[in-house]
């Protein structure tokens, strides 16, 4: 099945986070603009949710806890995109953790801008997202892989 292929009435991405707590983020249509920070996550219906959670538990039950790509096509709930284990996230925090040096960085700057960003910051620095991104976000993605201390703060630079 390719994703492109499903009628997205709703789409978005689930996570575990560290007690096993599922975040779900979605938005009407496709996600893309979502996963790439550019929208942020809308409040869902409650049968999209109770669907996602529920094939979230399926998915669970045989591979353990896992973060998925998801899209609702307001029949049933497809899984576009998995990978195996759970997060640290929680709440805004991406990574948990303190530094002594925190570092701002707007979801609007962009994927790759980002991505090169983090390259060159040093591990023990925190990042301070700036943006109303989801912590279901590729933007997200990137900073866990980092490791680095991050949170998302919503609006504006401080």
């Amino acid at each position: 099945m390719r994703q492109d292929a499903i009628d997205a009435a709703w789409s978005g991405a689930a996570i575990a986070g560290p007690e096993g707590a599922i975040a779900i983020e979605g938005v009407p249509g496709e996600g893309d603009r979502l996963m790439l920070g550019l929208d942020s996550p809308s409040k869902l219906p409650n049968n999209v949710i109770s669907d996602v959670k529920n094939m979230y538990e399926e998915l669970r039950q045989t591979l353990g806890h896992v973060r998925i790509e998801w899209v609702h096509d307001n029949i049933r709930t497809w899984c576009v995109q998995l990978h195996i284990g759970k997060t640290h996230t929680q709440g805004s925090t991406i990574v948990p953790g303190d530094a002594a040096t925190w570092v701002e960085i707007r979801a609007d700057e962009g994927l790759s801008t980002i991505r090169e960003r983090l390259v060159s910051l040093p591990k023990e620095n925190g990042v301070l997202l700036i943006g109303n991104v989801g912590v279901t976000s590729h933007i997200a993605d990137l900073l866990r892989k980092k490791g680095c201390p991050s949170r998302i703060v919503k609006g504006v630079s401080l």
